[in-house]
């Protein structure tokens, strides 16, 4: 395995040097698209080492199920009007070992409970400690004895240290298929993205090609190494999606100890 990767590494020096004597591309390019060329191939993973990160995360990644009133529909009950209420299914992950779960505001929207199921089948109630509607993101702590989980939180990376042609891995329950697996390149970095319903334009978020669906929704996107860099939450055609990038410093959260009020700096999408 180590050959095979020094090979390509040095197939890839090898051709841009040729490519760059082509051009006319003095010596200090060629060792700049060199160490590229070197970075993302070590962010590209075989198979074999792609089942090791799903491995080392699914028992981190779980489903978020949430009942709440869709103000858009009302029902008469007894000659009084009420919101009719839906069940939204989305994805999260373990933030740490107190119980907290991170997801998409959307997700939960208009709940204030909602359910957690770990790929063991386990289930919990939570409660929902914390909402940013703007930044897409929402905080939950699980009020029920989850002891027998051993909760492992996922690693935080530094969205910004992405770069383009990177691997990734989505991990989520699309239309309730718990611990599904995608994965594919980041596309592009950077994308700003408007959004209808808040009238917010979310920044940086990152274009990939893995596959996600609704119910990935609040799910992390991790890099070659299981770290979250990002969450999957946007649609926008088939073969393009969108993901909400992390920020190592507090991993773009600030919980305030009077209001339990989230803060995510760097914002995410609002589309589920």
């Amino acid at each position: 395995m180590i050959c095979a990767c020094i090979v390509l590494a040095t197939g890839s020096i090898i051709a841009a040097t040729l490519i760059q004597q082509r051009d006319g591309q003095g010596p200090e390019k060629n060792v700049a698209n060199a160490q590229v060329s070197e970075s993302l191939q070590q962010n590209l993973l075989p198979s074999s080492s792609l089942s090791d990160v799903f491995k080392k995360v699914e028992n981190s990644v779980v489903q978020i199920t949430a009942t709440r009133a869709d103000p858009n529909q009302h029902i008469i009950i007894n000659g009084v009007p009420s919101a009719r209420k839906n069940t939204a299914l989305g994805s999260g992950f373990v933030y740490d070992k107190q119980g907290h779960i991170i997801t998409n505001y959307h997700v939960v929207a208009e709940a204030t409970n909602a359910d957690v199921t770990f790929v063991d089948g386990n289930t919990y109630s939570a409660k929902v400690i914390g909402k940013d509607q703007y930044g897409d993101l929402a905080l939950l702590q699980i009020t029920d004895d989850f002891s027998q989980e051993k909760l492992q939180p996922l690693p935080i990376a530094n969205s910004s240290n992405v770069q383009v042609g990177e691997q990734v891995i989505a991990i989520g329950n699309p239309f309730g298929l718990s611990a599904t697996m995608t994965t594919g390149i980041v596309s592009q970095i950077g994308r700003l993205l408007p959004n209808a319903d808040s009238g917010y334009s979310i920044p940086n978020t990152i274009q990939t090609d893995a596959a996600i669906n609704p119910g990935n929704s609040g799910g992390p996107l991790l890099n070659a190494k299981g770290e979250v860099i990002a969450m999957n939450t946007a649609i926008f055609s088939f073969g393009c999606w969108f993901c909400g990038p992390f920020q190592q410093h507090n991993a773009g959260i600030t919980i305030a100890d009077k209001n339990r009020n989230l803060s995510a700096p760097m914002g995410w999408n609002l589309w589920w």
